[in-house]
């Protein structure tokens, strides 16, 4: 089935300098693209195989007051591009997500989908 088919939320498009976290290790990297319920996260460096493991991403420009973790776990990977779902989406991650987007298209983006139903799945 193609990626878009699968998807029931729009993915924004991004380039966020990140860190995930898996049991024991850590990969630097970015985040390419985004949803509220998933990421795709490119590793700077060459890694393991991680599939079926859980993960924290977490997005190093944030400020401060922004910063959150999004904790899922890695459904695909093909080198060092990794498909991650989102176990828990809250308002923390929204709001984390807000200021990953540039301007108010992405805002309206997020907010034209059900975004009680997926915050209710959490």
């Amino acid at each position: 089935m193609p990626n878009q088919d699968r998807r029931y939320l729009p993915r924004l498009m991004t380039s966020s300098p990140s860190r995930l976290r898996i049991p024991g290790k850590h990969y630097l990297g970015s985040v390419e693209d985004i949803s509220l319920a998933g990421a795709l996260f490119r590793a700077d460096h060459a890694m393991a195989d991680v599939v079926t493991q859980a993960c924290c991403l977490e997005f190093l420009n944030l400020p401060a007051v922004a910063a959150v973790a999004f904790h899922g776990i890695v459904m695909r990977q093909e080198g060092t591009a990794l498909g991650i779902r989102f176990k828990a989406v809250g308002q923390q991650q929204y709001d984390a997500l807000i200021h990953l987007i540039d301007g108010e298209a992405g805002r309206l983006a997020l907010l034209d989908r059900e975004l009680s139903a997926v915050l209710q799945k959490a």
